[in-house]
């Protein structure tokens, strides 16, 4: 699932600094949408940071910058938020899919030694804490008990 564009995403990723200003108005925005419960305009407008930050995150080299907030952190961010909006907007699939797409993402990050980032810990427990969430809202789904064990033995491997 797409939300930009290959014309907006080229414009909006030609710098770093343009990236994180578009990620904040979206983000800005689609808050303002789920407040009213517009929620399927907040679906388009988190989708969109969510995209950015997902290219952001994609870029190795800003891993682990000094910005206000680190690119994983982005990615988190709008993706729990476009999640979210899709399970107010009674789009549970699409909830599912992002929550799964954003805890893949975050255990392949945790495997890769070169990227030790300090949060990672607390990251997967909060991306687990949503799946279970998820879980107990809407019931099983099939893979969860895999993940949260991959999840355990992952958090185990970073406290050494």
């Amino acid at each position: 699932m797409t939300f930009l564009c290959q014309q907006d995403k080229e414009q909006v990723l030609e710098s770093t600094q343009q990236a994180i200003e578009y990620w904040h108005y979206w983000m800005e925005q689609g808050g303002e949408c789920f407040e009213q419960h517009q929620f399927q305009r907040a679906c388009s407008l988190f989708g969109c940071s969510y995209e950015v930050a997902d290219c952001l995150l994609a870029n190795k080299d800003d891993l682990l910058s000094h910005q206000d907030l680190k690119p994983i952190e982005r990615y988190m961010i709008a993706g729990h938020h476009l999640a979210e909006s899709f399970g107010r907007n009674r789009q549970c699939e699409n909830e599912l899919h992002f929550l799964l797409t954003i805890h893949t993402r975050l255990l392949k990050l945790s495997s890769n030694d070169a990227i030790l980032m300090s949060n990672m810990r607390q990251h997967l427990q909060i991306s687990m804490a949503l799946l279970t969430r998820y879980r107990k809202l809407h019931g099983a789904f099939n893979g969860y008990l895999d993940c949260y064990m991959e999840t355990r033995l992952c958090l185990d491997r970073l406290l050494h």
